[in-house]
Order: C-alpha cells, then structure tokens, then sequence
C-alpha cells in the first residue's frame, strides 16, 4: 500500500503551501491534551495566504488517496498468507498483531509524518539535486576524458536510494521488524522479506484508518474554517500592490491567482467533510473486519500445521 505525496498540477509546490504542509504533519503526530504555546495567527501572512488554496487541494486530494489506497489493499488482506511458504504461523500472527497495533501508536504516527516530508522535499527538489550532483560527476568524467551521461543512473540512483533509507527508517522502531528479525529461523529465510514488506503495508493501513485519516479530516476543517481571514489577507495584500508607486507585477499576479482560486479549492474541500466521518467509519469497520477475517486465516493456518 502506497500514499505518495503528489505536487502541484502546476509543478513544484510552492513555499506556502509547503509551510501549511509542514505544520499539518507535525499536527499529526504532536495532538496533545496539555497546552502548548500560542501562536501568531498564520492568515495574516501574506505568503501563507497565497500558498493557501493549494495547500487545501492538496490536503483534500491526500485524504482520498489515502482512503483509495487502503480500501485497495484491504480487499486483498485475507491473501496475504499465500506470499509466504511455511513459515510457523502462529509467529506470522503475532507479526501481523505487531504491525496493526503499531500503526495506531504515537511513535509510528511521528516516525510517518517525518518520513512524509523528507519523501515531498526529495521529490519536490529531485531534479535540481539531481542535476546538480549528475553535473558535478559528469565534470569529472570529462576531465578524466570519459563521455558518458549520467542524469539518467543519478537519477534512478537517487529514488533508489530515497527508497531504501525511508524503508530502513520506518523499519527502525518498528516491534513487528523486530519480531521477524529476532526469529529468522521460525520464519524461514525465504520469507523474511515478504512478511517484512507486510508489516509495513499492515502497519500504514492502520494508521491510516485509526489516525491518520481523523487527524486530515480535522486538519482540513481548520483550513476550511480560514478561508475568509485568508481573502481578507489576500484582499489587503492586493490593495497595497496595486496603490504602490512601482507595482510589482509577480507579487501581484500571485495574490490576484489565489484569491481567484480559493472559492473553489474550499468548496471542493466542505463537500469532502460533509461525508468524511461516514466515510472513514466505514473504512475502519471494514479494515478491522477484514484483519479479523486475516487473523482468523492465519489461525486455521497455524492449527492444521501443528495437527500434521
């Protein structure tokens, strides 16, 4: 199960969009009770306002990718076991108890909003560092009289390398790895990577469903609940533009296009919450359902192993 970052239709997300970003992931993994420090209203913030209604599309259309990418995987939970080649299956559950609980922890609610944005800043910054460390090297080939490209391999290089270490960092604090790590003969060779992969999958689902998709719901409201102080800014910001003896033409056109452009980002957003808490009730009976049908599974499993 996969919940990639998307960027902006336009290209590259803009650096007020990114800042609502950034503070919607840190939100998801820092709820606490106790009160925290108060801050300046970020509305006021003529740079915050014009990354405004890009930072509400993108936020809407997370939430339903998310609830797309989980409700895809769990229709194919009870087949996860056929991956796997007798492995002792009562540890398979254990593994997959693990990976659930995991999912609906502080811990592994951190660990995923940091990952998630280290993930949108590679991608979002991928081809200028890309180009630049491909330059750097190709400078060196010439110098040393080799004609070869080499954005092509920096490139795979890169997401390679940005898959692996998201991995290895997510797998870091995780009890289910741990788990498959300290039982490798249990287990089996074969099916290590496998139940690994699983775990992971298993440990995204649930946050998703018990976490994530609640903390996105609430984040969106807020957003949503924004959009007037947001024109009113956006309002003022234009006004000054254009009263300037020298008015400038960017800043100008960037506040005149999010100010156009929030009526419908907002709009799009309400008609997600009007249904959001049904939505993903509904998405949480039929996960935990479908873990139990998983679990039920591997239990059937794990008796007809020992009864042979």
């Amino acid at each position: 199960m996969s919940t990639k970052s998307s960027t902006s239709p336009r290209g590259r997300i803009s650096s007020g969009a990114l800042v609502c970003l950034v503070a919607a992931e840190l939100l998801v993994g820092c709820q606490d009770e106790r009160r925290g420090p108060e801050y300046a209203p970020s509305v006021e913030q003529s740079a915050y306002a014009e990354g405004y209604p890009e930072t509400v599309d993108l936020l809407t259309e997370q939430v339903v990718k998310e609830r797309e990418a989980v409700t895809q995987f769990q229709n194919g939970l009870t087949t996860l076991p056929e991956q796997l080649t007798d492995p002792d299956w009562s540890l398979v559950g254990e593994v997959y108890a693990a990976a659930d609980e995991e999912g609906r922890t502080r811990a592994y609610s951190e660990r995923h909003a940091e990952l998630l944005l280290v993930r949108r800043f590679f991608e979002d910054n991928k081809k200028t560092i890309v180009s630049r460390v491909a330059g750097g090297a190709q400078h060196q080939a010439k110098e040393k009289e080799c004609d070869v490209e080499l954005y092509g391999p920096v490139s795979f290089s890169f997401d390679r390398a940005l898959e692996t270490s998201v991995q290895e960092r997510r797998r870091a604090g995780s009890p289910a790895q741990r788990l498959i790590d300290e039982n490798e003969e249990r287990l089996g060779k074969k099916n290590l990577e496998p139940l690994a992969g699983q775990a992971d999958q298993l440990a995204l689902a649930s946050h998703v469903v018990h976490i994530r998709l609640l903390t996105d719901q609430q984040e969106l409201a807020r957003l949503v609940d924004e959009a007037d102080a947001v024109r009113a800014t956006l309002d003022q910001r234009i006004k000054e533009l254009e009263s300037a003896d020298k008015p400038d033409k960017d800043a100008l056109s960037r506040a005149v296009t999010a100010r156009n452009e929030i009526s419908e980002r907002v709009e799009k957003a309400r008609i997600e919450l009007e249904r959001s808490e049904e939505r993903n009730k509904k998405l949480k009976d039929d996960y935990e359902a479908a873990f139990a049908r998983l679990q039920d599974a591997v239990q059937v499993l794990a008796g007809r192993t020992s009864s042979e």
